[in-house]
């Protein structure tokens, strides 16, 4: 049950950050300013990874590991890369920047 809930916490929170119309204006912002970062923020894999290893600090990763937030990050990273395979059909990236593009010519 509890590596459900990690599995839980990971999905939505990626999902949130990388393909949910919320985060649209912060996803544009990070990407005009730090185009690095913002392709992280744009790909549910490396954001995974991260949120992964955060939430591991944190403790949510229920499987005791010598390295628990490292082990989380690589699981959520496996988690969220299958996800995308999955289900993802059109990238949250291609939409916004297409959008962008034509908020800037007009």
């Amino acid at each position: 049950m509890l590596l459900l809930r990690f599995a839980l916490l990971t999905l939505g929170f990626t999902y949130l950050l990388t393909q949910s119309s919320i985060f649209v204006l912060l996803r544009l912002w990070i990407n005009a300013r730090w185009p690095f970062i913002g392709t992280l923020v744009y790909c549910p894999a490396c954001s995974g990874f991260w949120i992964g290893g955060v939430l591991g600090l944190f403790g949510a990763y229920p499987l005791p590991t010598l390295f628990g937030p490292v082990d989380a990050a690589v699981v959520a990273c496996g988690l969220m890369a299958t996800w995308t395979l999955a289900f993802v059909r059109v990238s949250s990236w291609m939409l916004e920047q297409e959008e962008d593009a034509t908020t800037q010519e007009g």
